[in-house]
């Protein structure tokens, strides 16, 4: 009986524990409510969406000037095909039996995505050497 006396007084003691703890959350939940302010979060808002348009500027200016390299570095390397394109031209016309420049024609041809043009210079080149192993692996590139 003695615990069960023991177990009720202590029951009450928590309640009233409670009781007394209960003004002091609720004072607590209003000063929370006293710092939510509709202009202060609004303000914040207003901030974070403007930083948040700074960062997407400086990201997106970022691609584009990564853009404009790579197109920079593609056009560099298609003049440079054109020249190379260019001077094995001349060589073919100096040297019309020289099975290699056919070759080296259409490598350029095909770095230069000119696939017709190097599938007419690799012909001239195996007619020249049928045995040109090189010639026929560029050939089965680009047939496939």
């Amino acid at each position: 009986m003695a615990s069960s006396e023991n177990e009720k007084m202590n029951k009450e003691n928590y309640y009233r524990k409670i009781t007394a703890l209960l003004p002091r959350v609720k004072k607590s939940i209003d000063k929370i409510k006293l710092g939510f302010n509709k202009k202060m979060v609004k303000k914040n808002l207003l901030i974070f969406f403007l930083f948040f348009l700074f960062l997407t500027s400086i990201f997106l200016a970022y691609c584009s000037f990564e853009i404009y390299q790579l197109y920079n570095r593609v056009d560099a390397d298609y003049k440079k095909g054109i020249n190379s394109l260019s001077y094995w031209e001349a060589v073919v016309e100096k040297h019309p039996n020289y099975t290699d420049a056919y070759y080296k024609l259409a490598l350029e041809a095909f770095k230069i995505k000119k696939f017709d043009k190097a599938a007419e210079y690799l012909d001239k080149a195996l007619f020249l050497d049928p045995n040109f192993e090189k010639a026929k692996d560029l050939k089965a590139l680009i047939v496939n």
